[in-house]
């Protein structure tokens, strides 16, 4: 994932950046480019935010599976735990009552 996150965000940095020169060119370009690239750069530029924001709720969302499973396994963990313990008192309780 962490790879795969590096090669979106890699993207996304690029996209920007491909972006930021056309609007560099439409600069030194003539009023009628000038428009037609800066409506084209604006709608470029609002849907790389929005692939942004898609990107980034995507991985927040991944993390928190990610963190839901491991919590899961400590609970898992911690209950198996806590039979073992229970069971060891049962023990020495048992031990103690046949004394």
């Amino acid at each position: 994932m962490e790879e795969k996150g590096g090669k979106v965000e890699g993207l996304l940095s690029d996209l920007g950046k491909k972006i930021d020169q056309l609007v560099e060119k439409m600069r030194h370009s003539g009023d009628d480019i000038k428009r037609e690239v800066g409506d084209l750069s604006e709608d470029l530029k609002s849907s790389r935010d929005k692939l942004e924001n898609e990107f980034q709720q995507f991985r927040t969302k991944m993390e928190q599976e990610r963190r839901s499973d491991k919590w899961k396994e400590v609970e898992i963990r911690l209950e198996n735990a806590a039979n073992e313990l229970k069971k060891a008192v049962e023990v020495v309780v048992n031990r103690n009552t046949q004394k």
